[in-house]
């Protein structure tokens, strides 16, 4: 949508400028008590640079949509911990956030993110309004299938703070959430607090895909996000070199070069596609060259995040990858694994980088014995639930803090309150009900998707469409094991992947009817 009224509507100068002026009085106001909360010198100069940005984005709201996917794919949720050792101890400091996410924006738990997602749909809506124009939101499988799990939400939401005792006094492990900082006679605050916000952050993804229905509605748009993505790829491998560069012994260490398994996520997306296209002929040579290069950096980057469970993730979608496309790329993809694999095995071999590498990759992945604390966290949340599984209600617990009780293992000292799965988090929180409404969306999403993909005779789209049902198959098996539903950077790539392939036979159907139509 342009800043300039379509023929047919009656969009005014002075509506533009009343949407204009009141936007940025309430972006400059909520800059401002950010700036005002935080001390150096570095709020003041995002503050100026983000009054320009802000007029921008209110006038052009896809300017903000643009600006979403890029913060998504490349500012980290964590810095990772580097250089911030623990008093005497090795064991790395990983919660300290980056200054995307670091200050709240004057509100508990309202951070950046959340104020770039509600105003984009908001802008968007008003616009549509304001212009008259239909919102032509199509309701397929992928919308049914996300009310259901809404309206499941919603169900859970209605129980009662009561039931449970809130834990007492304990250490909290808040890093999938934020930097809350209260003293402990607040900890029963926090309790309450806590599931709040994983709700909060869950409820992420409908905005998301409300977002990506007004946002791709041309081949432009699908092809600026791809554009995007990977420019923030590449800032990515830029920011992993530069952490490289100023701690090497982080690869000794075991220490993510990129703590996020968002980003992780993102990175393989990234790669299968490239690599996808790559095998179908879609590059020139001095293109697939450059993509070569560009694939063997982001994969070195995923090995370096020593992430066990996105490994895991990522060797499930190589095993359906080559089902997604055309088989007359299969015996391309058959050289360039081939070619990968025998330089990967030259530098393991030929340099001492690489086999230091080498020895690090192992040994995290065989960190799975029992005497790995985040292991035995795990495994004691899974054994809570086999035990308790029968005394979920069906709505589940909703809002009401769940244990009251702290975990020690070894120096591992946390409440159960954040559970580490997706699958976990849905029976607890919204009970069987839930558990079922999930099923019943994830087969809606999954046969929709196959749907689209059968239909689409643009190779590079069916190409893109597969890549997005192997980066679903990737969301659902890193959910066995980690907090997806409490992590921003996977909800909203997923929210507005689904919203691109419910708007893609509409995307595709205009293009056909354009040329049909001639010059």
């Amino acid at each position: 949508m342009g800043s300039a009224s379509r023929p047919g509507t009656s969009l005014s100068t002075p509506s533009l400028e009343v949407l204009a002026g009141v936007g940025l009085g309430i972006v400059a106001a909520t800059l401002t008590i950010s700036a005002m909360a935080t001390k150096g010198p570095l709020p003041v100069l995002v503050f100026a640079a983000a009054i320009p940005v802000a007029a921008a984005v209110i006038l052009r709201p896809r300017y903000g949509m643009i600006l979403l996917i890029f913060c998504m794919s490349f500012v980290e949720e964590f810095r990772g911990g580097i250089g911030d050792q623990a008093a005497g101890g090795d064991e790395y400091l990983r919660s300290e956030r980056t200054p995307f996410y670091a200050a709240t924006m004057g509100v508990p738990a309202l951070y950046l993110p959340d104020i770039l997602i509600g105003g984009i749909l908001l802008l968007y809506v008003i616009r549509t309004i304001l212009w008259r124009v239909p919102m032509r939101l199509p309701l397929d499988k992928i919308g049914m299938g996300l009310l259901v799990l809404g309206f499941s939400v919603l169900l859970s939401l209605l129980v009662p703070l009561g039931g449970h005792e809130p834990f007492g006094p304990a250490v909290l492990d808040l890093t999938m959430i934020g930097s809350i900082k209260l003293p402990e006679k607040n900890v029963t605050d926090v309790a309450r607090y806590l599931p709040v916000l994983q709700f909060k952050l869950f409820v992420v993804l409908f905005p998301s895909y409300l977002i990506g229905l007004f946002f791709f509605r041309e081949d432009r748009d699908i092809e600026q996000t791809i554009k995007v993505v990977g420019l923030a790829m590449v800032f990515t491998i830029l920011l992993a070199v530069g952490r490289l560069a100023r701690d090497p012994a982080m690869v000794r260490s075991l220490v993510p070069v990129v703590f996020d398994t968002g980003s992780v996520a993102l990175m393989a997306m990234t790669v299968f596609y490239a690599i996808g296209r790559w095998a179908s002929g879609h590059y020139r040579a001095h293109q697939g060259s450059l993509q070569g290069v560009f694939c063997a950096l982001l994969m070195l980057v995923i090995l370096l995040s020593f992430r066990r469970t996105m490994w895991g993730a990522i060797a499930l979608a190589i095993v359906f990858f080559p089902f997604i496309l055309p088989r007359h790329a299969l015996p391309r993809l058959f050289v360039i694994i081939s070619i990968g694999v025998c330089l990967a095995l030259l530098a393991v071999v030929g340099t001492p980088a690489g086999q230091v590498l080498l020895q690090s990759i192992v040994s995290r992945a065989g960190e799975t014995h029992l005497n790995q604390s985040s292991t035995l966290y795990r495994f004691a949340i899974f054994a809570w639930v086999v035990e308790n599984i029968g005394n979920v209600p069906l709505l589940g617990y909703g809002l009401a803090p769940l244990w009251n009780e702290k975990i020690y293992i070894r120096f591992f000292v946390t409440s159960m309150e954040n559970v580490h799965s997706l699958y976990i988090w849905i029976l607890t929180r919204m009970g069987p009900v839930g558990m079922v409404a999930s099923l019943v969306a994830l087969i809606l999403i999954l046969v929709r998707i196959r749907e689209v993909y059968r239909m689409t005779r643009d190779e590079h789209y069916q190409i893109l469409v597969g890549v997005i049902l192997l980066s679903v198959v990737t969301y659902l098996f890193n959910g066995i094991f980690n907090p997806v539903y409490a992590n921003v950077r996977h909800l909203v790539p997923l929210g507005l992947s689904l919203a691109l392939v419910t708007q893609l036979p509409q995307i595709m159907a205009r293009r056909q009817s354009t040329q049909a139509a001639g010059p």
